[in-house]
């Protein structure tokens, strides 16, 4: 529960402080005199927008907090779940800051709103005519049938089981993705190392075979420079020749002149010399031959080398064989992952076989409390003088969704020959409060609910309706603490605390006040909801009738 609520700063307040009681509590005030401002500073605390411009002083920063009391077994499991402390009391704090900023605390540690949207909805629940939460949202729809079936159990299991059987199946979908792209990196790998099989490379060929390219298309000038050689060696001129005749007269005087003697054998050795370079010639030159087919062989063989370099960024036939060899160590190690793609398609079926039963099982315990539950709204609607009105939670069945195996509807008529249709076509605005205030009082006396706040929910409302729906909220009370902000004189009558917005107004400025009433106090207030300014003795007795009724 509230038990405490503090605003300063904020648009008419300056300073303000509100002790509820754990029943009851009912607020009421004249148009204007800021009971508004109340509901906006709890929707600040429920995580709405902030608004720079709601700053009574824009020097100074605005703050709104709130005590809470209880033990909520939900509200501990999330606060430390998001490493915040569970105190016996809890506190929630919004901050305004000049200049438009805001910040929230949770007992003193700063979070972000979205962790504050979900405690303050731990915490309490603000209900106005504008609340359309059961309209629009099949999820909360499903959580408030499950809470009124007792079938929340039964949807958490449900919810486990179906998330398992998603993940499984994302599962699958993902090994299925990997092995198609294996299989296709496989097959691009496979590709390239035929290629390069094919190919059969050979270290050093390429430059084996550059050399013999060079050779042959340089070959006709090279058979010219050697018959030019041999020209000159064995020619007209016979070098051969003249050195050993050169050799021969010398050694002829060179016992005439001992130093004739060497000179002699050195021409000797080059006319041995000379004539085994005539000889090499003359090999070089028959071995020599011009073969344009094996040129073409060779030059093709090279484009080929050369057209795999390219292809690949590469600059040599080693570095070809050595991205060859790790092709093949690839293709040797790739096993496509059949066995367990297999076991998670086994999987799958299992938890499928499993989901579809823990939904059957769920859709069949709904449809047992459906009507049943359509009956109490129903009835409740009666009480608040809608004899005529007809409500059907409508399941309709569909295929398997994260809800189970049904859509659902709420469907209202108010009145007779009016065909069903869905709440939010259907209800007007006093008509929807109504059935929310149904639905409220049903899942509060059936599930721990936080600190229900209602704004104004008896527009549209008065006399004997106004009566019935406070009995109704005043029930609701016993269970969970309430707050109403009403204009209503029979709302007020049932109120464990009751509380005035006024509105001082001075020479300089004006503020929003707000206090508890006394028992004589009360009676005057509603004395004056009934009758206006200055209740007379009627009005007076019919407020005191209204409290005793």
């Amino acid at each position: 529960m509230i038990s405490r609520l503090s605003i300063s700063n904020y648009i008419l307040i300056t300073e303000l402080e509100i002790q509820f009681d754990s029943g009851l509590n009912i607020v009421t005030g004249e148009t204007g005199a800021g009971k508004s401002i109340l509901m906006d500073a709890l929707g600040l605390l429920a995580g709405e927008r902030a608004d720079p411009k709601a700053l009574r002083n824009p020097e100074k920063k605005c703050t709104i907090e709130a005590w809470f009391l209880g033990f909520s077994a939900g509200l501990k499991l999330f606060l430390e779940s998001n490493q915040l402390d569970f105190e016996d009391e809890n506190i929630i704090r919004r901050e305004i800051l000049p200049g438009g900023k805001s910040r929230a605390f949770i007992n003193d540690s700063p979070v972000t709103l979205d962790i504050l949207k979900q405690v303050a909805y731990l915490l309490f629940d603000i209900h106005g005519q504008q609340d359309t939460r059961l309209l629009g949202s099949a999820e909360i729809q499903f959580e408030s049938l499950d809470i009124l079936a007792g079938t929340t159990d039964l949807q958490q299991k449900f919810a486990e089981v179906f998330q398992q059987w998603r993940t499984a199946a994302k599962s699958l979908e993902t090994a299925r993705n990997r092995s198609r792209n294996e299989i296709a990196e496989i097959e691009f790998k496979g590709f390239i190392w035929n290629e390069l099989s094919a190919a059969a490379l050979v270290e050093g060929e390429q430059e084996e075979l550059e050399s013999r390219l060079e050779l042959q298309k340089n070959a006709g000038d090279i058979k010219s420079r050697l018959a030019q050689a041999t020209e000159a060696l064995d020619g007209s001129q016979d070098i051969v020749s003249v050195v050993k005749n050169m050799s021969n007269i010398l050694a002829k005087v060179a016992s005439y002149a001992p130093a004739l003697e060497s000179v002699s054998q050195r021409l000797s050795s080059v006319h041995l010399e000379l004539k085994d370079i005539a000889a090499e010639i003359g090999n070089l030159d028959a071995e020599l031959e011009i073969d344009p087919r094996q040129m073409q062989v060779d030059e093709e063989r090279l484009s080929k080398i050369y057209a795999l370099q390219k292809k690949h960024g590469l600059n040599s036939i080693s570095e070809l064989i050595a991205m060859q060899n790790e092709l093949d160590e690839f293709l040797r190690a790739s096993v496509l992952n059949e066995d367990g793609i297999a076991l998670l398609e086994k999987e799958l079926a299992r938890l499928h076989s499993l989901v579809e039963t823990s939904a059957e099982h769920l859709h069949a315990s709904r449809l047992e409390k459906v009507d049943g539950i359509s009956a109490e709204i129903q009835s409740l609607l009666t009480e608040m003088a809608m004899p005529n009105a007809r409500f059907l939670i409508e399941l309709k069945p569909s295929g398997l969704g994260p809800f189970g195996l049904a859509n659902i509807r709420f469907l209202f008529s108010a009145n007779p020959g009016l065909a069903l249709a869905d709440m939010k076509s259907a209800a007007s605005g006093g008509e929807f409060s109504r059935l929310m205030l149904a639905f409220k009082c049903l899942l509060a006396s059936r599930a721990e609910m936080p600190s229900l706040i209602f704004d104004e929910i008896d527009t549209g409302i008065s006399g004997e309706v106004a009566m019935r729906v406070g009995k109704l909220i005043k029930a609701m009370a016993t269970r969970h603490q309430v707050l109403v902000i009403t204009h209503s004189a029979q709302m007020a009558s049932r109120a464990d605390a009751h509380f005035l917005v006024e509105k001082v107004q001075t020479e300089n400025q004006t503020n929003t006040l707000v206090r508890r009433l006394n028992p004589e106090e009360q009676i005057s207030e509603i004395a004056g909801m009934i009758s206006g300014h200055g209740p007379g003795k009627a009005a007076m007795e019919a407020a005191r009738e209204l409290l005793n009724a």
